[in-house]
């Protein structure tokens, strides 16, 4: 297991996602040196004076299509030596992500992550990656969005970024969602706390909220 996971972006504006993962739990763990992002502004690998990183695509009069050999480029100078990495592109036509992903992918200590714009990239990148992900069936003006979700979900399945102990009931770690979770005031215009959660019986309490998990996981699944 590594003691610093380094997450790469590969992004036209990376900056977009760096307010987010400076903030809260991420921020901490990159203050204690548990997290590292870097940027690779795509802009910067260009090949021409004019810094032009897209062009129109074949067959289609429509849009910009990120150019291959300049992505290529940036991600073979995003590479790092002696780490074990991987190469995700975020883009609508990959597999969903989901919590089971976020948990293999930190197992990596550098994770390299494509953000796409425009019409998108070249579709021969395909070839250079090593996985394809998707957060949803919608489409967004770019991939960052999707990139700093991704980033948090890996980041707390990292070592010792969040107390493990703190992660055992959460929504999908045992491939339910959480049960309900309650605090001050007991009463609040007249939707109560349950009762059996006021009182001492750890075994009833217990089954109540398993049960909760099943139905919870049940009614999202229809």
């Amino acid at each position: 297991m590594y003691d610093k996971l380094i997450i790469t972006i590969i992004s036209i504006f990376p900056e977009i996602i760096r307010p987010y993962i400076n903030a809260s739990i991420l921020g901490n763990a990159i203050q204690h040196n548990k997290l590292q992002i870097r940027e690779f502004p795509i802009r910067c690998f260009s090949i021409n004076k004019h810094k032009n990183i897209d062009n129109k695509p074949y067959s289609n009069k429509y849009g910009q299509i990120i150019q291959i050999n300049i992505i290529i480029k940036t991600i073979m100078s995003a590479l790092i030596k002696n780490t074990k990495a991987t190469i995700i592109l975020l883009s609508p036509e990959g597999t969903t992500f989901k919590q089971i992903h976020a948990k293999t992918l930190s197992k990596y200590n550098h994770i390299i992550l494509i953000c796409g714009r425009y019409e998108g990239i070249d579709s021969r990148i395909k070839y250079y990656v090593n996985n394809i992900y998707s957060i949803g069936n919608y489409i967004l003006t770019g991939g960052e969005l999707p990139a700093s979700l991704i980033i948090d979900a890996i980041a707390r399945e990292f070592k010792n970024i969040i107390n493990s102990t703190s992660k055992e009931n959460e929504s999908f770690q045992n491939k339910l969602l959480e049960y309900n979770q309650y605090t001050n005031p007991l009463n609040f215009n007249n939707h109560k706390i349950p009762n059996i959660l006021l009182h001492g019986n750890h075994y009833k309490i217990k089954k109540h909220k398993i049960k909760e998990q099943y139905n919870k996981t049940k009614t999202q699944a229809q």
